[in-house]
């Protein structure tokens, strides 16, 4: 893809308050993050990885590897900028900016899914 770069991940153990140490297999991650002491929550293997900006604009490039009208996806606020502000009317709303509270309801209750299908045979 022209434009597009790869990158690499190696294989890691990630905690719950985002951080990471690197571990080749599973059993090497420590419960708790060196770092902080946070509880474990995933491990993946090496990875490959290419950032492609698909559900919002990104004025650095498609295949950027940050975007700076976007926010961290761990807060409730939706992303600022020029781009986001003109057109916020235009974009469905995203699961992950809702309230986390908000978002688990609707989830237990099966109501997103019932809203993607709805908004899918609108379109």
């Amino acid at each position: 893809m022209p434009g597009a770069t790869y990158g690499s991940f190696a294989a890691a153990c990630h905690y719950i308050d985002g951080t990471f140490t690197f571990a080749r297999v599973q059993e090497l991650c420590p419960k708790r993050s060196p770092e902080a002491g946070a509880r474990f929550n995933f491990w993946h293997p090496d990875l490959v990885t290419l950032h492609v900006w698909v559900w919002y604009h990104n004025p650095d490039g498609l295949y950027s590897g940050t975007n700076p009208w976007s926010v961290p996806s761990t807060t409730a606020r939706p992303p600022s900028g020029p781009w986001r502000s003109r057109h916020q009317d235009q974009l469905p709303a995203s699961p992950r900016l809702e309230d986390p509270a908000v978002r688990d309801r609707r989830l237990a209750q099966g109501q997103l899914l019932a809203d993607h299908r709805r908004e899918g045979a609108a379109a």
